[in-house]
Order: structure tokens, then C-alpha cells, then sequence
């Protein structure tokens, strides 16, 4: 049998001169982009503008925060009829978005997903969600199962059937019935004191979870995939308010309607006192990332390293102790643009998520290689989340996040 032909040296030094080029150029896009992202947000100068945003965002916070300001259960029922008028002339298989909604290209990426810990720890720096987690979450016994649930619903709003789509929000709306409570740490909000009630329907903790998966889907689709056209993301920050529907909260002419108003909403909430990164936070991000065992421990302090560089400027040393030094910023870039060079080698169907390959397969159909390689995907996720996620002894992990906690002392 012959030989297959040799490579000639030069073209293997061309290849991996090419490839380092093309690494270096992403490191760089990375670099520019965090940097860019978040400039407004380092600098501590404030304008009559901002100043402005700032009052008015605290402002319809604090009205989302008044004790009235709940999603009762008439409210909620009302907002789904409202919703369900409105895509009435859609195909019932397709659910939410239509096979060739733009949105679909930033949701089906499992880029944003990577994002996950970034968007649970903004979330974390409001004192009434990090409470009710804290109090209603038993996250000492390991985070797979609260893990799986939570985008088994997210995923069911996005590319379930209208059918699967409102059976996730009713089911959503009816685990979140006994979260409620009271702020129980010492501190000082412009928006709670210790004693204050809090309830998983108030307005401004819906309002606030919805958003940060929006902010970071973005945030991580740019960074790691691609530009998005400012279009683009005024049209994901529109689906995001009609995803509020879902949860009963009914969009208002104070919502942001474009991506430079949602993103200064975000960059005023970043900056104000609203956000505080409370003990009980860092407690429950803490055991979120706790290594379930020494094998597991690199993996889960990468995740803990790279959420703290991509968090704001404010609260990502609120969780981790410490300043992003220019040393993080560029070893960051240089990681992130590895993973960058090689997702975007990957092909489309293995990048995708699970979820969305079935919503193709309802809507569109799947060629053999396409399914195949999501197969591959998906079982490869699995075995990695199996890996990162076993069950552990709540008891021991309970007393090593005290211990870390303590060390700490932030």
C-alpha cells in the first residue's frame, strides 16, 4: 500500500505560525473587549449624566422594592394571557422564537452558558436574592440538581413548545411560592435594612435575575464569539422584556428599549449602593464552586479566577478579596483567547446547546452529521458536569467554606 505524501516543513511552520498569529489576535480581542466593556465603569468621574441615570435607576428600584410591589397570582395568570395573545399566530412548536429569530444566535451558543457563575454572582450582590438562596437553597449538599433544574426550566421558556414554555413558568412561579423571608444580616441599603421582607415575586428581584442573563449572554457571545450590530442587541434586550411576561412582570415605558440604555441601567446598578456583596453572598458562591475534591480543585478555582476578572469593577473584588491586577488581565486574555481560537474551529452543531438541537430538530430538521455531532456534545457536557458537580457531605462542606470564609475575613 502506498505512502501517503509527507507535509513539507515549511508548510508545518506556516500552520503553526498562522495558528499562534491567529491566537494573539484573539488574546488581543479579549484584552480590548473586558477593557472597552467596562472603561465608563473604572472611571471614577461622574458627569451630570450619569449622576442622572444613577438617581433615576435607584429611583424605580426602589419602587420595585415597596412592599406592594409584587407578582400576585391574577397579575401573573394575566401576563401569560397577554403573552399567549400575542403569539397566537405563531407555530405552537415553536415557542418563544421563530426558527430565524436573530436572538436565537446569541441563546443557542454554549458560549453564553460558559458565563453561567458570572451572571449567578451579579445576581448574588442583591441582598434580597442572595437571602433567599441562602435560605431556600441547601447548596451544602452539592449543586447539580439545582444546577439541572434551573436550566431545565430556562431552557424549556427558550426553545420549548408554547406548550413546554408556559408549563416551565407555572412550574417556576410555583418553586418559588415558599422563598420568602427576612434580610437577616447587619448593613445598610438604600433599599433594605436588616428585618426587611423579602419575596422571590417582588418585582425588582425578577427584573434583576432576567437582565443579568441577558448582560452576560451578550458579554460572553462578543468576547468569545463575535461582534454583535447594535441592532442585534436591541433586539435581545426587547426579547428579554418580553421573557418578563413569563414571570409576570409587565414591561413599562421605564425598560429599557435599546442596548446603550439597558447597558447604562446596568452600569448605574454596578455603581450604586443597591448591590451589596453580603457574607451570606460569598457564602453561597463559595459552596456554588466548592471542589467537591482535590481532583476536581484546578477546574473549579479557574472558574472562580476567570468570573472574578469579568466581574464589575466594584463587585468582583467584593467576592474574591481582592483587585484585578494587570497580570490577571492579560493571563485572562491569553486563556480566553485559546478558548476563543478553538470554539469558533468548532462546528456549529457541536458548539450548540442541547436544548436548542431539539428546537431545530422540531422546527427544522437535522442532518445525520448534525445530530451526531450534538449527541457527542452533549454527552461530553455530561460527563464533565458529572465531574464538577458529584454529591457531597453537607456537614464537611459546610465547615470548609466557614473556614474559607474566616480566612478570608473580607
Amino acid at each position: 500500500m502506498p505512502s501517503l505524501p509527507s507535509v513539507p516543513q515549511a508548510v508545518k511552520d506556516g500552520v503553526k505560525l498562522t495558528a499562534l498569529a491567529v491566537w494573539l489576535a484573539d488574546s488581543y480581542h479579549v484584552y480590548r473587549y473586558v477593557e472597552d466593556y467596562y472603561r465608563e465603569d473604572n472611571d471614577d468621574t461622574y458627569d451630570d449624566d450619569r449622576l442622572a441615570e444613577d438617581r433615576r435607576v435607584l429611583a424605580l428600584y426602589a419602587d420595585d422594592c415597596a412592599p406592594a410591589s409584587l407578582v400576585d397570582k391574577a397579575t401573573f395568570d394575566a401576563a401569560l394571557e397577554h403573552l399567549r395573545n400575542e403569539l397566537k399566530t405563531a407555530d405552537p412548536s415553536e415557542g418563544m422564537w421563530s426558527p430565524d429569530d436573530p436572538a436565537l444566535k446569541v441563546l443557542a451558543e454554549s458560549a453564553a452558558f460558559l458565563g453561567g457563575a458570572r451572571a449567578t454572582f451579579l445576581q448574588l450582590a442583591q441582598p434580597f436574592i442572595a437571602q433567599g438562596i441562602k435560605l431556600h437553597s441547601k447548596l451544602e449538599s452539592g449543586v447539580r440538581g439545582r444546577f439541572m433544574r434551573t436550566f431545565k426550566y430556562v431552557f424549556g421558556m427558550n426553545f420549548g413548545t408554547q406548550g413546554e414554555m408556559f408549563q416551565a413558568a407555572r412550574t417556576v412561579r410555583a418553586l418559588h411560592e415558599p422563598v420568602h423571608g427576612e434580610i437577616s444580616e447587619q448593613g445598610s441599603n438604600v433599599v433594605f435594612t436588616t428585618g426587611s421582607k423579602f419575596n422571590a415575586h417582588q418585582v425588582h428581584a425578577i427584573r434583576w435575575v432576567a437582565s443579568t442573563l441577558v448582560e452576560t449572554a451578550i458579554f460572553q457571545y462578543e468576547m468569545i464569539v463575535n461582534h454583535l450590530s447594535e441592532a442585534e442587541k436591541d433586539h435581545l434586550v426587547k426579547g428579554g422584556s418580553k421573557m418578563l411576561r413569563l414571570f409576570g412582570v409587565v414591561p413599562d415605558q421605564h425598560d429599557p428599549q435599546t442596548w446603550r440604555e439597558f447597558r447604562r441601567m446596568h452600569s448605574a446598578m454596578w455603581r450604586s449602593p443597591a448591590l451589596q456583596v453580603s457574607r451570606g453572598a460569598k457564602e453561597t458562591a463559595e459552596f456554588l464552586l466548592l471542589p467537591p475534591s482535590v481532583l476536581n480543585q484546578p477546574l473549579l478555582d479557574m472558574v472562580w479566577w476567570t468570573t472574578f476578572v469579568t466581574m464589575p469593577p466594584k463587585l468582583g473584588p467584593q467576592f474574591y478579596g481582592r483587585s484585578v491586577s494587570w497580570f490577571d488581565k492579560v493571563l485572562f486574555a491569553l486563556w480566553t483567547g485559546l478558548v476563543r481560537f478553538v470554539y469558533r474551529l468548532l462546528p456549529k452543531s457541536f458548539r450548540q446547546l442541547a436544548a436548542y438541537t431539539q428546537y431545530r430538530k422540531r422546527t427544522r430538521g437535522l442532518w445525520p452529521h448534525e445530530s451526531a455531532l450534538a449527541y457527542v456534545s452533549a454527552t461530553a457536557t455530561n460527563v464533565l458536569l458529572d465531574q464538577a458537580m458529584p454529591e457531597r457531605d453537607p456537614e464537611v462542606a459546610r465547615v470548609h467554606v466557614m473556614k474559607k470564609l474566616d480566612a478570608k475575613a473580607f
